[in-house]
């Protein structure tokens, strides 16, 4: 009976391990499987994950060529901008140079010794020659009779001509300013003062323009300004000014003028005369102005204010001045043609010293 039992227990045990065995092993089958199912799954995030990664890096590239490409812009940009800087500072050294020369003519001009309207009836005819008033060491004092004397048959009016590289251009503005003591000369011709009314009546009637010389011979240079100031001369005859840059104190850089020697008057006025005895020249011999002048006639501003306009918008400088116009009859009315002063002649001498830093 001991037997049976032990042997019926053994029987129990193998069956229930053979139970055991095979639930477990169902039980890692299972298992298995969902971890399979879990690595599938993770797979696939990751294969998308990694698909979003390299879309962000493509779109990153992409932004750090546009900004390459942006950075060459910018680099251009603040060069430009460098440059414009430096324009700026140049221009603003050339306008604090204009306003310290503009500050020194005002001085000059409070200075004046007797008023506005003294001065006006003391005006020197154009018949009337001036009292010179010459420095010794001056280089014009040596002619001072033949440089200053001015009648009204021989008035003058300037060109102001500028060369440039291949072919020369002339411009033209005058005025009489006086001298300052002994230096220079007194009633010596200087250019008009720009944003005065005499510079903008010769600006609105051609007397200020650019011409073309297309070559350097006498013949192209008086063909060039017969035809470019055509109206005005009308065929009279005209000549090259004398012209040298002032030196004194008070003055200095202003042209002065003085008309051509007699022995000289019939030259032949090609380029290499008229730099070395008429233009005022740089350091190289490059032409930068010269003047000329009616040699035998004058123009007064009544006849002036009758050529056709030559620039539009500068007809209000033609409003009667006395200070230019001379005297008038009657409400403003100018006086008789015989008594209206040649357009160059408006400033009587004056002596109040200007002091130049």
């Amino acid at each position: 009976q001991e037997l049976d039992a032990l042997r019926e227990k053994v029987n129990m045990l193998e069956e229930e391990l053979d139970r055991e065995r095979q639930g477990g092993r169902g039980g890692i089958v299972d298992r298995l499987g969902r971890l399979e199912e879990l690595v599938d799954k993770t797979k696939v995030d990751t294969e998308a994950e990694l698909k979003g990664v390299y879309r962000d890096i493509s779109g990153l590239w992409h932004r750090v060529d546009v900004l390459n490409k942006k950075t060459a812009c910018y680099d251009d940009h603040l060069e430009s901008l460098d440059d414009d800087v430096e324009r700026v500072g140049l221009r603003l050294i050339d306008i604090d140079d204009a306003s310290m020369r503009v500050e020194d003519r005002v001085e000059a001009l409070e200075n004046f010794s007797e008023p506005i309207s003294s001065m006006i009836s003391r005006r020197r005819k154009a018949s009337t020659p001036p009292s010179p008033a010459l420095d010794n060491n001056s280089e014009f004092s040596d002619r001072s009779e033949e440089t200053v004397t001015t009648s009204r048959s021989d008035t003058r009016y300037s060109l102001h001509l500028i060369r440039a590289e291949d072919v020369s251009t002339i411009q033209s503005f005058r005025q009489r300013v006086a001298s300052v003591g002994a230096e220079p000369q007194a009633w010596t011709p200087f250019p008009f003062e720009k944003d005065t009314a005499a510079y903008k009546r010769c600006l609105s009637r051609g007397l200020h323009q650019m011409v073309v010389v297309p070559d350097s011979d006498s013949h192209s240079f008086k063909t060039s300004v017969d035809q470019a100031f055509s109206k005005i001369l009308r065929g009279r005859p005209w000549l090259p000014l004398v012209a040298r840059i002032c030196d004194a104190k008070n003055l200095r850089g202003l042209p002065m003028l003085r008309q051509l020697p007699e022995d000289l008057v019939n030259s032949d006025y090609n380029a290499a005369f008229l730099q070395r005895n008429c233009a005022v020249v740089d350091d190289t011999g490059k032409i930068l102005d010269l003047y000329i002048a009616m040699s035998e006639d004058t123009i007064s501003w009544a006849e002036l204010r009758e050529v056709s306009p030559f620039q539009s918008g500068l007809e209000a400088s033609w409003i009667y001045d006395p200070y230019l116009d001379g005297p008038c009859i009657d409400n403003g009315r100018e006086g008789p043609e015989i008594n209206r002063p040649a357009a160059g002649d408006i400033l009587p001498s004056w002596t109040p010293s200007m002091k130049r830093n």
